[in-house]
């Protein structure tokens, strides 16, 4: 009966004698994250080379945000790379999974990234085309609709920002071309990435869940703490990617109308307390879980309502009549991110409670018996015995007859 187990262990030990699949899903993730950051870090430059050369604090108006999408992008590389490394460290196939999705996501998210640079670039043009027009009125109402710069009908002042952008536009083709360059390496290094995941998949198999001898119901408890933990890690970039968006939308809107009080130590100090609460929020939400922690769990459940209204406000006074003229440069992302945060929080907020009421039937234990037991998933000879039942029965025995 042995013989037709499905975890297949020898054909998956034959598999990983010619190739370490799981070693060239992390050399992938690690090259998505080192070469597109690098290149997309030389887009922010170029990009802040031209904003600077070109428009005063005050001209460039909302434009400078898209700093921040690009700052995000970056983040997304990091955090997958991170994420590549600890999954296939604890050979978890949920993790891997989640991995694929978030690095298709993320293709859209580089395609995004050149719509923008487009239309920085047709609006920096269209300005240059007012200049160079007598009756610039209609005109003027037309860019004033489709762009978030701040600049005047004068024509003096037209026709010397005209000239600066002539001289800076070169700048900016060299980012849009860049641009075209990460959207490719994106596409090509996800097709690639997909594969070896599902490569690491039929290696891995679903061995976090047999190395603890669970029953179906045990593994709907493990099923549940994976996808908390899972959850709350994608929770922690869109809150991320909420809040940087919102205080940089508010931040350039205000600055650019004459805001003296809009200092760079502001986005500073809201940058910090922002990195610090994304923090505790993952800490306390790990832990939680890990350790089997009912009190921790409560005060986790009480910083997931504090995220929802923390996104019931940004809802609010984003949309706000009298506050929607400072988001209008950032509304599609800003949205998207929020909603995508919300449904992560209710998700999580679901999860929390199950995982509540897995503690009475041994979650704790389980996890605890995989992490001191994680170098042996895999090696089903060195893991004989299961800590969670009373009995001594063997892992193989349970899964042959569960």
């Amino acid at each position: 009966m042995s013989s037709n187990r499905w975890s297949g262990s020898t054909w998956n030990n034959n598999t990983s004698a010619k190739h370490n699949w799981p070693f060239y899903h992390i050399l992938i993730c690690g090259f998505m994250c080192f070469v597109i950051v690098i290149l997309e870090m030389i887009v922010v430059l170029l990009t802040l080379k031209f904003l600077n050369g070109t428009f005063t604090n005050e001209q460039s108006g909302s434009a400078p945000i898209i700093i921040t999408y690009f700052g995000l992008f970056i983040c997304s590389m990091v955090f997958q790379f991170v994420w590549a490394i600890d999954a296939n460290e604890h050979r978890n196939t949920f993790q891997i999974i989640a991995i694929s999705i978030f690095n298709i996501l993320s293709v859209f998210y580089s395609i995004l990234q050149i719509s923008q640079m487009w239309k920085l670039k047709f609006c920096s043009t269209m300005l240059t085309t007012i200049a160079d027009k007598k009756n610039t009125a209609e005109e003027f109402i037309d860019f004033q609709q489709q762009c978030y710069f701040n600049v005047n009908i004068k024509q003096d002042s037209l026709i010397k920002l005209s000239a600066s952008i002539k001289e800076y536009i070169g700048i900016l083709d060299i980012a849009k071309l860049l641009e075209y360059v990460i959207g490719a390496l994106m596409i090509g290094a996800c097709i690639l990435e997909c594969y070896v995941a599902y490569k690491c998949f039929l290696e891995y198999g679903w061995e976090v869940f047999r190395i603890a001898g669970a029953s179906v119901a045990k593994k709907k408890m493990l099923q549940r703490y994976h996808l908390f933990l899972i959850f709350l890690k994608i929770n922690i970039y869109l809150f991320f990617g909420v809040a940087a968006q919102f205080f940089f939308a508010l931040y350039f809107d205000l600055k650019s109308n004459g805001d003296s009080k809009m200092d760079p130590m502001y986005l500073w100090m809201v940058g910090s307390i922002i990195v610090l609460v994304s923090i505790l929020y993952y800490v306390v939400g790990y832990f939680a879980a890990n350790r089997g922690n009912y009190i921790l769990m409560m005060v986790f459940i009480f910083l997931v309502l504090c995220n929802s209204m923390a996104l019931n406000f940004v809802f609010y006074w984003t949309y706000h009549s009298a506050n929607f003229k400072h988001f209008q440069a950032t509304i599609i992302g800003l949205t998207s991110f929020a909603v995508l945060d919300y449904i992560m929080v209710i998700a999580i907020g679901i999860l929390s409670v199950f995982l509540i009421l897995d503690f009475d039937d041994g979650l704790s234990e389980i996890v605890s018996f995989l992490q001191n037991h994680k170098n042996e998933v895999g090696n089903e000879d060195e893991s004989q015995y299961s800590p969670i039942s009373s009995r001594t029965k063997s892992v193989r025995t349970r899964f042959e007859f569960d």
